[in-house]
């Protein structure tokens, strides 16, 4: 049986994330042949990872470990270590944003719902 590792980004240990759903992707272009086919054409034949780590009711305390954590990779790479106790260098993807939605509890406490995208680097 595998046991869930707490997750790092660039040493930073970031909260248990509730889902980490991530893809296997390969980098290159795929057409479809008039004949119905499909060819593909890689640029490098090594597997990458993408990920999604996505956190629900995290405290304000949580939400700055995170914050800290996605900051370190504004424009730089760093060594996510996943749920799997899997290492990949990361980035951000082209589009990566760290989305933010705070949330009002019965109590009135404000939690934060949040998700990060990561992208292994090449």
């Amino acid at each position: 049986m595998a046991v869930a590792t707490i997750p790092t980004l660039g040493g930073v240990t970031l909260p248990p994330p509730k889902d980490q759903p991530y893809k296997r992707l390969y980098r290159g272009g795929s057409l479809q042949m008039a004949d119905g086919s499909i060819v593909h054409d890689l640029t490098d034949a090594t597997a990458r990872h993408s990920f999604r780590l996505e956190w629900v009711y995290l405290s304000s305390t949580q939400l700055t470990t995170v914050q800290t954590a996605f900051d370190g990779i504004k424009n730089a790479t760093a060594v996510y270590v996943s749920i799997r106790n899997t290492s990949h260098t990361v980035t951000r993807p082209d589009d990566g944003e760290l989305e933010v939605t705070p949330m009002v509890t019965g109590d009135g406490d404000i939690k934060f719902n949040v998700s990060m995208d990561l992208v292994e680097d090449s």
